[in-house]
């Protein structure tokens, strides 16, 4: 959703370019911030690497106390959270098996995935996902509240939506790759639940609904929002564009049939303090400004106009954490009363006339102590209201003397901000624990990633001088957006082209790939990695027309060289190609990080993904874990396979093998030791697919030999030479395995390519782990890297 730095590179060239061109006054706190958290937020995917959700250990501590304190029931039936467990089964089978027309949701039923669902989201499972929800999720987005919340009794769709967002959290990356696996199933059966859909308002012009009289309908907004969220950082670029373009508008439209002016507190305090109806209308006035949050965020970081407006936004603002974590009706009253008594304003005043009195002149003395004490959410949302006043204005003819309202607005919010960093950043009612020093049990007590507001203050404060001042020079006129395309998501260069290639242009960047004839059957059929010519262009030494690409003198004679290899002898500043082996990619793809996946990589992961097609749970052996075997590791993993055993001679890649997803690892060379490893991790007769990267003919024995009943392995090693392996016949018939060959994974390189850096961008291949580069004259280095096992993928830059 707020893409990585492939899809905001113009955002990401402003920010490095405004810390070489603006120069600003060093007279307090706020002018010294960078962009420490907005740089990271733009650069990286996923809800853990996005937001602030903690470290690592104190995820894992997460865990390790919920299982300390999980008290397992007698019987299923008395768990209290089963009833959750059969209606999410109940409303996912429904959104499967009965699908409308251009629905999300590409599963289809079967026993199998009934008893998947069954295991993902069953008793156990909802109750550590809610633990990650709340200890590491929830300090970021903060609008469920957890004192009144019981997961038994609360909407089943909510629940479900927690869940995922709980197990994306988790430190087991088997919860992550397993929650993928739901996304969009509960996504369908959210919005099309009964709460979400009617219209309640049934036609009326109403001032809106009663909070605590619909608390199911909060509860759905809420679980709507979730989805922005799991599926904006966690889901694919399609699930992104539609929850940008669709899902959220919707969203928006049920949070105006609710009523915005709804979302008040009562003026005063009473003795007769109803505690339920204070979480409901809390929850309604967060969940509004976290909507507003979000469609503020796609103004910035996607170009988008925004969808709500701040004359619309005349509901109250948030309370202080002290009261919305309290823990019982007279802790929260108590907290209520305080905060209120410092100041009269904060009782009633709307965050509307909020914004508008920043916009306004000077707030200084009690007013500035007044709004200091609003907290780091509510200061957080007020500095990102400007970010629209500034698109407003860079989309509008007006002049510069409209921008002196957000010129009042960023000076009265960093008075304010720093009065709050002041007086109210260390201690209750905003900040309820010590960051630096936090137990497990508190975690979901911090504040979340809106302790970083000052940073998009300095981004606004950025983007008006850009505006205004005529001695700043950028890439692009001041009066344009950062970003050049509205909706904005997320080798080599073209020099020429030749009359019949049509796929590409001059100035398109490139990654290559294999080369094919493009008119055989093996590429009609969109299997070009089984062209009929696939030797002649790829190993032949020569190009298609039989030109040679290169030539040596022999005896004064000029005489072609082999050349051309895998069609394209790359190896140089400039090449010549066939247009099959190229790939078109956005202009703002990094080629260098890229480059590497036309030929090992789309191999390792397309013999998973095509050729042996593997299976959420089931088991995975990869012999070999170079650069193809490691790239077959996360194929598995984001196939979501439940066992990925790695097989090689170094530790070393052994150990990497396990960071990107292998779940075993057995050091070769020995056969009989591969195999009893095996059978000991797979019992009882051996795994159900398997892949060798190595072409040698004892290791595919080894791998047939450790295949399971029906299993299917593949190689994807050449061997050189007319190598041969034997296999046992009996046993093959017998067990009904499988064995076949494998080239370049069965990829078609323009649509597996795309979805290698799709991958990558939800941080499920992460390349960087693989590569390191070398300058051109430093090849030999970089070859003596990768024979020694030094470096898993060198990549050679022309510099």
């Amino acid at each position: 959703m707020l893409e990585g730095s492939t899809n905001n590179q113009d955002w990401l060239d402003f920010v490095s370019l405004a810390a070489g061109n603006f120069q600003i006054h060093e007279d307090n706190n706020l002018d010294n911030y960078r962009f420490h958290f907005l740089d990271n937020f733009t650069r990286r995917s996923g809800l853990v690497d996005s937001f602030d959700c903690g470290t690592y250990d104190q995820r894992v501590q997460v865990v390790a106390r919920f299982l300390e304190t999980d008290v397992p029931y007698d019987a299923l039936l008395s768990d209290p959270l089963v009833s959750q467990t059969h209606q999410i089964l109940l409303n996912i089978k429904e959104v499967v098996t009965v699908k409308p027309r251009n629905s999300v949701v590409e599963l289809e039923w079967s026993t199998v995935l009934e008893q998947t669902c069954m295991q993902f989201f069953s008793p156990r499972n909802l109750r550590k996902f809610l633990a990650l929800y709340w200890h590491v999720w929830h300090p970021n987005v903060n609008f469920v509240h957890r004192s009144t919340f019981e997961p038994a009794k609360a909407k089943s769709i909510l629940v479900a939506a927690m869940a995922l967002i709980g197990a994306s959290v988790s430190p087991n990356e088997a919860d992550n790759e397993q929650a993928k696996m739901w996304f969009n199933c509960v996504e369908e059966m959210i919005f099309t639940d009964d709460d979400f859909c009617n219209d309640s308002l049934d036609g009326e012009s109403t001032p809106g609904l009663d909070p605590s009289a619909n608390v199911s309908k909060i509860q759905a907004l809420q679980a709507a929002y979730m989805v922005c969220l799991y599926q904006g950082w966690e889901g694919t670029e399609t699930s992104k564009r539609r929850i940008r373009r669709f899902r959220f508008s919707t969203v928006i439209s049920m949070a105006r049939d609710f009523g915005i002016m709804s979302a008040r507190h009562p003026d005063c305090l009473h003795e007769s303090f109803d505690w339920k109806g204070f979480a409901a209308r809390e929850q309604l006035i967060r969940i509004f400004l976290w909507i507003y949050l979000l469609d503020h965020a796609f103004v910035i970081f996607n170009n988008l106009p925004p969808r709500m407006v701040i004359k619309e936004m005349t509901m109250h603002l948030a309370s202080p954490e002290a009261a919305f974590q309290a823990t019982s009706s007279d802790e929260c009253f108590r907290e209520l009363y305080t905060w209120q008594s410092r100041s009269a304003l904060i009782r009633s005043i709307t965050f509307r006339e909020v914004v508008e009195n920043f916009c306004r002149s000077s707030i200084t003395g009690a007013t500035q102590q007044c709004f200091a004490d609003l907290g780091p959410l509510n200061l957080f949302a007020v500095v990102s209201a400007f970010h629209a006043l500034i698109f407003q204005h860079q989309n509008s003819f007006g002049g510069n003397d409209q921008l002196q309202a957000v010129y009042n607005a960023l000076n009265n919010w960093k008075s304010v901000w720093e009065t709050y960093s002041d007086e109210f950043s260390l201690s209750p009612p905003h900040v309820m624990v010590d960051k630096h020093n936090v137990t497990p049990d508190d975690l979901w007590r911090r504040i979340g990633f809106m302790r970083h507001s000052p940073e998009y203050w300095l981004l606004a404060k950025l983007l008006v001088d850009r505006i205004s001042s005529p001695m700043i020079t950028l890439p692009s006129s001041s009066d344009e957006p950062i970003l050049t395309r509205y909706d904005q998501t997320s080798g080599g260069v073209v020099l020429e082209t030749g009359p019949n290639v049509t796929n590409v242009t001059k100035g398109d960047k490139v990654l290559l790939s294999f080369s094919s004839c493009g008119a055989c059957p093996g590429c009609t059929s969109n299997h070009p990695a089984y062209c009929y010519k696939f030797n002649l262009y790829n190993f032949g030494g020569k190009r298609p027309d039989g030109s040679a690409a290169m030539f040596t003198m022999k005896d004064g004679q000029k005489q072609p060289m082999y050349s051309t290899f895998f069609g394209q002898s790359s190896f140089a500043r400039y090449t010549v190609v066939h247009r099959t082996s190229l790939v078109k990619v956005p202009q703002e793809t990094p080629l260098e990080l890229f480059a590497p996946l036309g030929c090992g990589i789309q191999t390792g992961v397309g013999a998973i993904f095509n050729t042996l097609d593997v299976k959420p749970g089931s088991s995975v052996a990869v012999y070999g874990v170079g650069s193809v075997g490691l790239a077959a590791v996360m194929a598995a993993k984001a196939r979501g396979a439940g066992t990925i055993i790695a097989i090689d001679l170094q530790q070393s890649r052994l150990d990497l093998a396990k960071e990107l997803g292998a779940t075993h690892g057995v050091l070769g060379p020995e056969p009989k030791d591969i195999i009893k490893n095996i059978l000991k991790i797979c019992p009882p007769i051996g795994v159900q697919f398997a892949v060798d990267c190595t072409g040698v003919p004892t290791i595919i024995e080894t791998m047939v030999a450790a295949l399971g009943m029906r299993g299917r392995a593949a190689t994807v090693g050449a061997p050189g030479g007319r190598a041969k392996a034997k296999i046992d016949i009996m046993g093959h018939l017998t067990y009904g395995k499988e064995y076949v060959g494998c080239s370049e994974g069965d990829s078609n390189p323009p649509v597996l390519i795309p979805e290698l850096i799709r991958m990558h961008s939800r941080a499920a291949l992460p390349l960087e782990k693989l590569i390191k580069y070398y300058n051109i004259h430093d090849y030999e280095n970089a070859m003596e890297d990768m024979e020694s096992g030094k470096v898993i993928k060198p990549v050679l830059l022309w510099k």
